[in-house]
């Protein structure tokens, strides 16, 4: 039996305030959860286990022509059985749907870069335009942000073709 996805409901706001306190250094509270579901997302949905055991959740909001994925979250004892995976490809088809053109994720742990933010937002934009037009449809583009130690690591990984290997020394010369 499959994991299912079904769309979450205010008696599932309970669960989810103990999923946030598991999951995040900075947990939404019990009343931000009623305000989110009670009109400001546009979907939420929650993954069952095989036996029916709530074991992650996801939600975006659609704004004009932009999927803005607000939270996504496993619990930790269903991490690495690909549950977050499934969800995105939920959301992704939702936003679709809606006429969503981009998606977007805010990352909210502490990972801090200290440097030009507008220099650093441009860089970020850069790769991921860059991996969203020479990736092949249905390929996969993934951003990640993660601390390692103490720097923030931005990861950006697509399966386009790459850049040939005659051309990989210039990556860094300027136009």
């Amino acid at each position: 039996m499959e994991p299912v996805i079904r769309k979450m409901t205010t008696q599932d706001l309970e669960w989810m305030a103990e999923a946030e306190r598991r999951c995040f250094s900075e947990p939404w509270s019990l009343r931000l959860l009623e305000e989110m579901l009670d009109g400001q997302l546009d979907e939420a949905w929650i993954l069952e286990t095989e036996t029916g055991e709530p074991a992650a959740y996801a939600n975006f909001r659609f704004l004009s022509g932009e999927g803005e994925l607000m939270r996504i979250a496993v619990l930790p004892e269903y991490r690495g059985r690909g549950y977050s995976r499934k969800l995105m490809e939920r959301l992704e088809e939702s936003a679709r749907a809606a006429g969503a053109q981009e998606l977007t994720l805010e990352v909210r742990d502490r990972c801090i870069a200290w440097g030009d933010d507008l220099r650093l937002e441009q860089a970020l934009q850069n790769l991921v335009t860059n991996a969203l037009h020479y990736t092949p449809p249905g390929g996969v583009v993934t951003v990640r942000l993660y601390a390692e130690g103490n720097e923030a690591c931005l990861e950006v990984r697509d399966t386009g073709p790459g850049i040939p290997l005659d051309e990989q020394d210039k990556v860094f010369l300027r136009y």
